[in-house]
C-alpha cells in the first residue's frame, strides 16, 4: 500500500483539527471518476451514501450558475462542501453508474465525452483508448474486454435524464502540445459534433488529463471562444471569484482506503497545489486580456 494512503487517517484527522480553526472556505467541489466497473460499484455507492449524509450534492446547472458573476446561487461556508459529480472519457459504465446509483438518489452529474472516439468503430476505439487516453501504457489487446465507450444512444439517454454532457475534446489528445491547427480541430470539431449530435450547445468543457502542464493560454483561448465553462483536474475547491475558465476538481481514486477519499472531498491535498492553482488562474485571466 502507497505511503499516502497508510497515512490517510492520521491525516485525515490533523487536517479535520485544522480546519477547525480556520474559516470555512465555502463554494463547492468537482470530484472526478473515470471507468467505474462492476467491481467498484460497492465502493462508489458507499462513497455517494456517504457524501450524501455528510456533504450534499451540487447539480451541473447550479454549479455553473454559481460561477456567473450575476448568479442568485449562493451556498453556505462550510468545511463540508457540496460535491459536483464528473465523469471523463464517456465509458459505457458510467451510464450504468447513472441508472443504479445516481438516478435512484435523483443527482445529477457531469458527462465529458471525447466525441471523435465515440464514432469510431470497435476495433479503432480500443486502439485510441490505449493510444491517447491510457498513453500507450498498454495495447489495445491488454484492455479489458468490457472496457468501451457509450453509444450515442446511451449519451443521449443521459442528457434526458437530466445529466449534462460536456466536451472532453475530439479525441482526448493533450491540448498544450498540439499545434494552432490541431488544437481548432481538437476543440473546434468535438464542439460541432457533440451539438451536432445533442441538438443543443454544451456549455462543459475538461480539458484531457487534467494537470496544469495539459493546457495553455492558446489552449484556453481557444476554449473560451465556444465555451462557457473549463474544468481542470487541478485539486482545489470552486467559489464566486474563481474564472469560469478555472474550474478545480478532485480525481478520486474508488480503490483507496475511506479515509482518503475523505481526506479528497475535505480538501486535505490542496496546499499541495497551490501553484497549480495560480497558473490556471493566470492562463484564464489572459482570456480577457
Amino acid at each position: 500500500m502507497m505511503l499516502r494512503y497508510k497515512l490517510a487517517t492520521p491525516w485525515l484527522l490533523s487536517h479535520r483539527i485544522l480546519a477547525s480553526v480556520r474559516r470555512p472556505p465555502g463554494g463547492f467541489r468537482i470530484l472526478v471518476f473515470h471507468d467505474v466497473p462492476s467491481a467498484e460499484l460497492p465502493a462508489f455507492e458507499r462513497l455517494i451514501d456517504y457524501l450524501s449524509e455528510q456533504h450534499s450534492f451540487i447539480s451541473p446547472d447550479d454549479a455553473a450558475a454559481l460561477m456567473r458573476s450575476d448568479s442568485t446561487v449562493s451556498l453556505k461556508r462550510s468545511s463540508r462542501p457540496p460535491c459536483l459529480l464528473s465523469f471523463d472519457d464517456g465509458f459505457v459504465s458510467n451510464h450504468a453508474v447513472a441508472a443504479k446509483i445516481l438516478n435512484p438518489r435523483n443527482i445529477k452529474a457531469l458527462f465529458f465525452i471525447p466525441p471523435g472516439l465515440v464514432e469510431m468503430s470497435a476495433d479503432k476505439q480500443r486502439t485510441a483508448l490505449a493510444e491517447n487516453v491510457f498513453q500507450g501504457r498498454v495495447l489495445p489487446a491488454q484492455l479489458d474486454p468490457d472496457l468501451r465507450l457509450m453509444t450515442w444512444d446511451q449519451i443521449i439517454e443521459l442528457s434526458q435524464m437530466g445529466h449534462a454532457i460536456g466536451c472532453h475534446g475530439q479525441t482526448h489528445q493533450r491540448l498544450s502540445t498540439l499545434s494552432a491547427k490541431m488544437l481548432e480541430d481538437e476543440v473546434g470539431l468535438a464542439n460541432s459534433l457533440l451539438t451536432d449530435r445533442l441538438g443543443q450547445a454544451c456549455p462543459w468543457y475538461a480539458f484531457a488529463f487534467g494537470d496544469i502542464d495539459s493546457i495553455s493560454n492558446n489552449a484556453l483561448d481557444n476554449i473560451s471562444s465556444l465555451f462557457s465553462l473549463c474544468r481542470s483536474g487541478v485539486r482545489g475547491a470552486n467559489r464566486p471569484g474563481i474564472s469560469p475558465f478555472a474550474l478545480r476538481a478532485d480525481h478520486l481514486p474508488l480503490n483507496a482506503p475511506f479515509a482518503y477519499q475523505k481526506l479528497i472531498v475535505e480538501g486535505g491535498l490542496d496546499p499541495r497545489y497551490g501553484k497549480q492553482r495560480h497558473r490556471l488562474d493566470e492562463y484564464a485571466a489572459s482570456i480577457s486580456e
